[in-house]
């Protein structure tokens, strides 16, 4: 019985009738992201990383777009930098999305780490700020309302004896670590232990404020697992949030968050907290089921951060975090934002 099998040998001609086929067969989740104005994105991105004219010679840098775009792929499908190589020069969905052609090459590993290297947290933060401005320019961040929540980030668990964690938490490097460079570079002094419902977590937070009508991440900060979610609410609130309404849930209780709320003339639509002593009436646990009606909201992003793998830090350093949740929360809003001019 004759069977068809593949080819010894394939010609030029296969190659581009196979990459053909596989652009019209249907569309890749990248596809979507074809509606997002990444031209705009260069201006900055220009600007930030200073490249010299190359008047002096040199290996010729990438485009700076095709790099970012780069980053948004590896956080999209959660890749490492090696395995981001691979997979562009491997799949013709990637080379689409990076408007390569076969033959052209790819960006290797070390190119991707120096890219992040020199873009910095700072940044990485500056592009999402202008992609964020983009929405508010198309009506797409309203001041409706705004709800707060954050979400642990785990990190590699670190082996250090009980004396050197006391120094880490007292801001010291042990000398155990600090007479060995080599040692110290793989060793992350910014993260921390915390529990939350008798587990323990060990990493970062990322605060988040999100706009409660179209679910785009407005402003976030880093901290350390070990600091309460009510502290750095200070930092993501703005000028622009003043008389709008605050969802959150029971942890963003107390005087701070008060003082707060007057200052910027904010309605709380904060969850209750009940005790072992004053537990919840009944008129309380239903007013906490209709405000849970628009805070959860929250939990559809921090569940599709999840999905990207921007609950997990592979690096090392809260400054190395800062850039890696920026680039996650830039992520989220683009894919939101496909996800609307989808549905038009």
């Amino acid at each position: 019985m004759r069977v068809k099998t593949g080819s010894e040998q394939s010609n030029l001609f296969d190659i581009l009738k196979h990459a053909e086929a596989s652009a019209s067969h249907r569309k890749s989740s990248l596809d979507r992201l074809e509606v997002i104005d990444w031209e705009a994105f260069r201006p900055l991105l220009a600007e930030l990383l200073a490249y010299g004219d190359q008047s002096k010679g040199g290996r010729i840098p990438w485009c700076p777009v095709l790099m970012l775009k780069v980053l948004v792929l590896q956080r999209f499908f959660d890749l490492s930098d090696p395995e981001t190589e691979f997979q562009i020069l491997d799949r013709f969905s990637f080379l689409r999305f990076l408007g390569l052609r076969l033959g052209d090459g790819a960006p290797d590993h070390a190119t991707i780490w120096a890219f992040k290297e020199r873009l910095g947290a700072d940044g990485m933060l500056a592009v999402f700020e202008l992609f964020n401005e983009q929405l508010r320019g198309q009506g797409l961040i309203a001041s409706c309302g705004k709800i707060i929540d954050a979400s642990f980030i785990e990190a590699p668990k670190q082996r250090n004896r009980r004396d050197e964690n006391e120094q880490i938490k007292r801001g010291e490097v042990p000398e155990r670590i600090a007479r060995k460079p080599r040692r110290q570079c793989q060793k992350d002094l910014d993260a921390r232990w915390t529990q939350k419902n008798n587990q323990s977590y060990y990493g970062y937070k990322n605060h988040i404020k999100m706009d409660a009508a179209s679910k785009f991440i407005e402003t976030f900060t880093v901290t350390n697992a070990a600091v309460h979610d009510s502290q750095p609410v200070g930092k993501l609130l703005r000028e622009s949030d003043r008389e709008t309404v605050l969802w959150a849930d029971s942890a963003y209780v107390g005087p701070f968050i008060a003082a707060l709320l007057k200052r910027f003339a904010m309605l709380a639509n904060i969850c209750e907290k009940g005790t072992c002593t004053r537990p919840l009436s009944r008129k309380q646990k239903q007013a906490n089921k209709e405000k849970s009606r628009i805070r959860s909201r929250v939990e559809h992003a921090f569940g599709r951060i999840a999905q990207f793998g921007g609950d997990r830090f592979r690096r090392i350093g809260q400054q190395r975090c800062c850039f890696e949740t920026a680039l996650t929360n830039l992520t989220y809003n683009l894919d939101r934002y496909a996800m609307f001019h989808a549905r038009a």
